[in-house]
């Protein structure tokens, strides 16, 4: 990576936000309780040149006490559902032309004569994938706003491929517990020029949130024997996962 890029910087301006507003998120309804507006990226490692999703979530005061609960009970998942007043999604796309860091927000914006105001993301940009690679498995680990994520990205030339993904039981006996799980797949033409004759790869990538339990000795090995599906003939970097 070009650690040596000046750092890329996305300011919208309130216009565009109020487009955006109006036609990419869905809100469910405004309260005049006093309100939290939380940023959160999908994605915490995106890649040059991928489209960014974030989700905002609009709440009437802070759970934190009980969010950051390992085991939750059934009173616990109803007052969180309870707290949320709105929720949705906004991708933007054609902000990450480079490697380095990138700043997206805060976000102003009003509901029912109230003003929100967002917190702010920084997030670090990785090298595009090889366009050479056709076929492939790649796996990183990233910590994120004191979250660890393990992102495992694949190509394949094949149309039914079958992608790979983690041992949930295997993980969780080498001291790892998935907190939660995203996944995306995409068809990706990887010609710089694409013509009648070009074929896409098919790409997924999952992303998974973990905690290391008590059962965690120190280091764990990410290699093949903790994926289910890996894809044959393919080679993958040893991760380890330290303490």
């Amino acid at each position: 990576m070009n650690s040596g890029m000046p750092p890329v910087g996305f300011i919208p301006c309130m216009n565009m936000i109020r487009r955006l507003l109006t036609y990419a998120w869905c809100f469910c309804c405004a309260s005049a309780w006093a309100q939290t507006s939380i940023l959160e990226i999908a994605n915490p490692a995106p890649r040059a040149g991928e489209e960014v999703e974030i989700i905002i979530t609009v709440k009437k005061e802070s759970l934190e006490a009980i969010e950051t609960k390992e085991k939750k009970s059934t009173d616990d998942y109803a007052a969180l559902r309870k707290n949320k007043i709105a929720y949705g999604n906004l991708k933007i796309s054609q902000v990450l032309p480079d490697t380095g860091k990138v700043k997206i927000g805060p976000f102003r914006f009003s509901i029912a004569d109230r003003v929100y105001e967002t917190n702010s993301l920084t997030l670090r940009v990785y090298p595009k994938l090889p366009d050479t690679a056709r076929e492939g498995l790649w796996i990183r680990q990233v910590d994120y706003n004191g979250q660890s994520y393990l992102i495992i990205e694949q190509r394949s030339e094949t149309e039914d491929a079958k992608f790979a993904q983690l041992n949930r039981d295997k993980l969780e006996a080498s001291g790892l517990n998935i907190v939660t799980s995203t996944s995306k797949s995409e068809s990706q033409f990887l010609d710089k020029k694409i013509t009648a004759g070009s074929t896409p790869v098919n790409y997924r990538i999952s992303t998974y949130k973990f905690k290391r339990t008590s059962a965690f000795k120190g280091k764990v090995k990410i290699d093949k024997s903790l994926f289910l599906d890996f894809p044959p003939n393919v080679s993958m970097d040893e991760l380890w996962i330290k303490g």
